[in-house]
C-alpha cells in the first residue's frame, strides 16, 4: 500500500481531521467495522467551543459555542451561543442573548464577564458586560463608533478601546461605486474610557497610525499598544511596532525597538518587562518567539533562540516564570520558561491532546481549550496542584458512536536533508488499499 503524508502543522490538525472525514464519508472508501462512519449531513452539523474566559475566583466559565445552522435550509454563518458553568455547583446553563457575541473578557474585581456585540436596536457594536449571579445582561459602553477591540484597566473601573475613524468619503457623482483595493481604509484609533456613570471621560490615544494589540500594565498607569503605519495588510503582519503610552494622557512615552510579526504583548508582574510573542526578525516567518524587553525601552532578545516550535501562546506566572502553549511539528505542549531563557519545562507534554488557548485563575485552576483525534474544539479543567487534565465539556455525544480513521505521525528526509513530519490519516476500515491520498 502507498500513501503519502500529510504534512500539517499543529492548529490545522482537525481541519485535517474534518477533511478526511468528508472524504471517508463521501462513499470513496467503504467502512468495514459494525460502527458507523461520519456522513457529510453529519460534518455539516459539528458543533465546537470557540472563545472562553474564567472567573478570577476560578468558579465560573463563560464560553461561546460554534453551532452551524442547517444547510438544507439557509446558507448562513454559523450561530454562536453563549453558555456558562458553575464549576462549583456543575450547573450548566444556555445564556439568552439574541445577537452575536465577540470579544470575551473578564472585568477587573466586578466578578462579571464582558463582551461586545449589537443587538437589534443597536446602532454599533457595543460593551456588554454579564453577571453569572444574577444572570443579567447591562450596557457598559457605547462609543461613536463599533468597538472592534478593549482592554480593561486593572481597576475595572476604566479602559481601552479600539473603533474605526470617521472617514468622511466625498461624494461620489458616479452613478455606481467602483471598489479601489486598499484605497479609503480608515485607520483604527484608540481611546481611553473612565466610565462615570452615565457621563464617560474618553480621551484618544495620540498616533497617527493604527492600533492592533492593547495591553494595560499591573498598576494602571501605562497601556502597551501596537502601532502600524497604515491599516493596509501587509503593514499589519510586517510592520507592527510597540509603544507604551501613558495611562492618563493617552502620550506615546516609550517606543519599542521591535521588528517583524507580532502576535502578543503581555506584561511581567512588576511592570519592569514586556514579553512579546513575535517574529525574532523581520525575516522570521513566525510570530512564534519569546522576546523579552525593557518597559523603559530597547530591542526586544529572543530568549529560546535554540526552540525549533513555535510558541503560540504567553502569559507571566509570576516575575521569574512564563507560562505558555509551544506548538512543535504536529504536536503542541504546555509548560514554563524563566526570562531569561533558562528552565524550559513541559508540564503536559506533546503526547497529550492539542491545546489551543489557555487561562489561569487567582485559585490557581486553569481552563484550556483542547482538539483531539475524537473531538473538535472542547473546554479541559486543570485543577490546581494537578498534573491532568479533565474534560468539561461535550457538544457532539453522538461522535461517540462514530467510527474514525486512525491517525499517526509519518516522516520523510527531505532534499535538503532535513526531516519533515505529518499526519497521516487513514481511511475508516482500511483494507490493504491503494488508496487515494490528499497532501495537505
Amino acid at each position: 500500500m502507498t500513501m503519502y503524508m500529510l504534512p500539517v502543522r499543529a492548529g490545522t490538525l482537525m481541519c485535517s481531521l474534518i477533511l478526511s472525514f468528508f472524504i471517508l464519508s463521501a462513499g470513496l472508501f467503504p467502512a468495514t467495522t459494525s460502527a458507523e462512519s461520519l456522513t457529510p449531513q453529519q460534518l455539516a452539523s459539528i458543533q465546537n467551543v470557540g472563545a472562553m474566559e474564567l472567573s478570577e475566583d476560578g468558579r465560573y466559565i463563560l464560553y461561546t459555542k460554534i453551532v452551524p445552522v442547517n444547510p438544507f435550509e439557509e446558507n448562513a454563518t454559523a450561530g454562536r451561543e453563549l453558555h456558562l458553568i458553575d464549576l462549583q455547583t456543575d450547573d450548566r446553563r444556555q445564556v439568552e442573548i439574541d445577537s452575536r457575541v465577540g470579544n470575551l473578557d473578564v472585568r477587573p474585581g466586578h466578578g462579571t464577564f464582558s463582551f461586545t456585540s449589537r443587538k437589534e436596536d443597536d446602532e454599533t457594536v457595543m460593551l456588554y458586560e454579564y453577571d453569572p449571579q444574577s444572570d443579567d445582561i447591562n450596557l457598559v459602553y457605547e462609543h461613536t463608533a463599533s468597538i472592534s477591540a478593549y482592554s480593561w484597566h486593572p481597576s475595572g473601573k476604566r479602559l481601552s478601546v479600539i473603533s474605526s475613524e470617521d472617514l468622511n468619503l466625498p461624494d461620489n457623482p458616479l452613478p455606481y461605486e467602483p471598489t479601489v483595493y486598499e484605497e479609503y481604509l480608515p485607520n483604527r484609533e484608540g481611546y481611553l474610557v473612565s466610565l462615570n456613570g452615565d457621563d464617560p471621560d474618553v480621551q484618544q490615544i495620540r498616533v497617527d497610525g493604527s492600533i492592533y494589540l492593547m495591553a494595560w500594565s499591573p498598576s494602571g498607569d501605562r497601556l502597551a499598544i501596537s502601532e502600524t503605519p497604515t491599516s493596509h495588510i501587509d503593514d499589519f503582519y510586517m510592520f507592527q511596532q510597540v509603544k507604551v503610552i501613558d495611562g492618563e494622557t493617552g502620550e506615546v512615552t516609550v517606543a519599542i525597538d521591535n521588528a517583524g510579526k507580532l502576535g502578543q504583548i503581555t506584561w511581567s508582574p512588576d511592570g519592569e518587562r514586556l514579553a512579546l510573542r513575535a517574529g525574532n526578525s523581520i525575516n522570521d516567518p513566525i510570530d512564534g518567539r519569546i522576546m523579552i524587553v525593557s518597559s523603559e525601552g530597547g530591542t526586544p532578545e529572543n530568549i529560546y533562540p535554540d526552540f525549533e516550535g513555535k510558541f503560540e501562546q504567553i502569559t507571566w506566572a509570576d516575575d521569574d516564570q512564563i507560562q505558555f502553549i509551544a506548538s512543535e511539528s504536529t504536536a503542541r505542549s504546555f509548560g514554563t520558561i524563566r526570562p531569561d531563557g533558562s528552565g524550559f519545562e513541559r508540564t503536559l507534554d506533546t503526547d497529550g491532546p492539542m491545546l489551543t488557548r489557555f487561562i489561569t485563575a487567582g485559585n490557581g485552576t486553569m481552563a484550556f481549550t483542547v482538539q483531539t483525534p475524537e473531538h473538535p474544539t472542547e473546554i479541559y479543567l486543570k485543577e490546581a496542584g494537578s498534573g491532568e487534565l479533565s474534560r468539561l465539556t461535550n457538544s457532539n455525544e453522538w461522535l461517540d458512536g462514530v467510527s474514525m480513521g486512525r491517525q499517526e505521525v509519518v516522516s520523510y528526509e527531505a532534499r535538503d536533508g532535513r526531516n519533515i513530519e505529518g499526519l497521516m490519516i487513514y481511511p475508516v476500515g482500511e483494507d490493504g488499499g491503494p488508496y487515494p491520498t490528499i497532501v495537505m
